[in-house]
């Protein structure tokens, strides 16, 4: 335990070293970063990058320079190109990369990383499968799933979550084929709504909408830089909704931000109150608790797997 604490310490000032540009930490994983309008703003990220490598060379804490990537986050047809490089290395420029779990690709769409999710919680529902068969009850499938499924396909949802019918479609598939195998020979005359009912599960849309709030509740003081309440007395205000966000773009009205505003405001105003007031563990888990009851609510009465707008 001691070990990796102090490797924290050691490297807590590597970010001091980049004057002109944004360093990130997690564990032993770094990331440099700035926005680049034009070319000085290149030179003012290569002098970082070069800055940080010396940071290593004084402190014994060598890069792998031939493990370091570039990415260009852009939407731009013509994105502005500079040869990047870290001691007489060039950094390799990809279009996508895995930061954390997350495939980032470099024009900020999140198919590959969908595809991959998906992938991988096909393959682990597979294991379990062959593992357990039908051998097992219905509450220990259904544990596995939703411990070691489940939570593949949700994690960093806020970041990723899909608006594409294709792309829910897909998600939600690995879902409503668990559920069959979950309750056996009782799934064969149930549709995928009655499936989730008897097990007393959510669609995964719903719970992406459900932790997409949550990461509001639980991160204000971060939300509340993209996001806020009517400064002027209005309805907005009185019900405490969010001020809506003018978008221009598909790629952003997708985004968390704008998403966020739209769920929240269609809440009810009773859960937006409560939601508005709890600021500590207990009044989160309270919250936490109404809004999932109100999403059974409206899975209740109003989802269809046939109609995406329900979802």
């Amino acid at each position: 335990i001691l070990g990796p604490f102090l490797f924290l310490l050691f490297i807590n000032d590597l970010p001091c070293a980049a004057t002109q540009s944004t360093v990130a930490l997690f564990a032993d994983d770094s990331k440099c970063f700035r926005e680049v309008s034009n070319l000085n703003d290149c030179v003012k990220l290569q002098n970082d990058i070069t800055a940080m490598y010396n940071w290593s060379l004084s402190w014994k804490m060598s890069f792998h320079p031939s493990k370091c990537k570039l990415i260009r986050l852009t939407r731009s047809k013509s994105p502005i190109v500079y040869s990047y490089h870290m001691s007489d290395t060039t950094i390799t420029s990809v279009d996508s990369m895995l930061d954390l779990g997350v495939i980032v690709q470099s024009d900020l769409q999140w198919n590959s990383h969908i595809l991959k999710m998906v992938a991988r919680a096909n393959s682990m529902t597979g294991f379990i499968k062959r593992t357990i068969g039908f051998n097992s009850s219905t509450d220990v499938r259904k544990a596995l799933y939703t411990t070691l499924v489940r939570s593949i396909l949700e994690y960093c949802s806020p970041l990723w979550s899909p608006q594409s019918r294709k792309l829910m479609s897909l998600v939600e598939g690995v879902q409503r084929r668990a559920t069959k195998f979950i309750l056996g020979a009782h799934s064969n005359t149930l549709t995928y709504k009655e499936r989730l009912s008897t097990l007393g599960l959510l669609p995964l849309t719903h719970r992406r909408e459900v932790c997409d709030v949550m990461v509001f509740i639980k991160s204000k003081p971060i939300v509340h830089k993209y996001v806020s309440f009517p400064s002027r007395p209005s309805r907005y205000l009185r019900s405490h909704m969010l001020t809506p966000i003018r978008v221009r773009t598909s790629a952003f009205s997708s985004s968390y931000i704008p998403r966020l505003v739209t769920i929240w405001n269609q809440l009810s105003p009773v859960l937006r109150n409560i939601g508005v007031q709890a600021t500590d563990k207990s009044n989160i888990l309270t919250f936490k608790r109404s809004l999932v009851r109100a999403t059974f609510v409206r899975f209740d009465s109003h989802f269809n797997i046939d109609v995406p707008c329900s979802w």
